[in-house]
């Protein structure tokens, strides 16, 4: 199955609807842009966030460039399951990070493609999965342009591969039929005049949720969708769970 992540939360109300409506994990940009959120604000919204839930999202962490020490100060104060890291950070940086890395990559349209696959089994050697978003130049993420969705087919069948870029409500089933990605991510796409959209919220997880093909024994993902699902487990029976890395 694919399973769903909201990026860019700064409200309770739009993590709750996630939470209600099937999104696997929720995204917390900790870098100084127009979806930033401060560490109190975050940390107050995971914890009513698991409190108001019997399994409640995964709480991630995005972060740019970030020191191993100011990331792990961040995780410890706000209570991050998973950190996503999206700046120029090398494959080391991982294993220094309390917590689960996953390493996004912004592919250039054109980039050949063994040096693509060559750039993710670098990360894939200290993170569970790496991210797939589009190139913008002086943007780190967040674009709302849709990337090349063939090319992430031809990663996410041989690698643990999250999808974003331009996915929205409209897009998102065609998105998962085409790409069949592990995870899918949405931010811009569920946004109106820059807010996060409570119904394209909704309609979006829906979509998803439909789309959803079943995950076979064989699938590259299986070991991310598992680690995920540990970790929304450890907060509904509080069993710690250990940091996996993807061979």
């Amino acid at each position: 199955m694919t399973l769903a992540k909201i990026c860019g939360i700064r409200d309770l109300n739009a993590a709750q609807t996630a939470a209600e409506h099937g999104a696997s994990l929720i995204g917390f940009v900790f870098v100084p842009v127009r979806r930033e959120v401060n560490r109190d604000t975050a940390r107050q919204i995971i914890a009513q966030i698991r409190a108001s839930h019997s399994r409640p999202p995964a709480a991630v962490g995005l972060f740019v460039n970030e020191s191993a020490e100011t990331i792990n100060e961040t995780i410890h104060h706000v209570g991050l399951d998973l950190v996503q890291l999206h700046g120029d950070e090398p494959p080391e940086l991982a294993r220094q990070i309390n917590v689960p890395v996953i390493k996004a990559l912004r592919l250039e349209p054109g980039t050949d493609r063994d040096t693509v696959k060559s750039t993710v089994q670098r990360y894939l050697e200290t993170c569970p999965a790496v991210h797939l978003d589009s190139h913008v130049p002086g943007q780190w993420g967040g674009t709302g342009v849709v990337g090349d969705w063939e090319l992430a087919a031809e990663l996410a069948s041989q690698y643990p591969v999250i999808l974003a870029g331009g996915l929205d409500p409209e897009n998102i089933s065609e998105a998962i039929q085409k790409v069949r990605p592990s995870v899918v991510d949405v931010s811009s796409g569920v946004e109106t005049e820059g807010d996060k959209d409570t119904e394209k919220i909704v309609r979006f997880l829906s979509h998803a949720t439909c789309s959803s093909p079943d995950t076979p024994e064989s699938d590259p993902g299986r070991s991310l969708i598992a680690l995920i699902d540990s970790i929304r487990d450890r907060h509904s029976s509080n069993v710690p769970v250990e940091r996996r890395v993807v061979n």
